[in-house]
């Protein structure tokens, strides 16, 4: 949750091209992903963190855009869908 998190303080995901991070960071709107699995992985992060940092609008957007992806995790966003889960559930038994 380490990226959501950053996403929540308004900083941008920079996160390894695993499956996990799929939910929340969308490529080039709610984060950035670097090819952690093939080549050279280092400077593959180089070569991502140079593009971000080229220029101030697209960190801005992005920076604004996962922040606002954050807030579907919100403590209160992820209580509210256990407690209605809880509910169904004992509609069940």
């Amino acid at each position: 949750m380490a990226p959501v998190e950053a996403m929540s303080h308004g900083c941008i995901p920079l996160v390894s091209n695993l499956e996990c991070f799929n939910d929340y960071i969308e490529e080039g709107k709610t984060g950035l992903y670097f090819d952690s699995l093939t080549g050279d992985p280092v400077n593959n992060l180089y070569v991502v963190l140079k593009k971000l940092i080229s220029s101030e609008d697209e960190l801005r957007s992005i920076a604004s855009d996962s922040y606002l992806i954050s807030k579907k995790y919100s403590l209160n966003n992820i209580a509210d869908k256990y407690l209605k889960d809880f509910r169904n559930l004992s509609h069940v038994y």
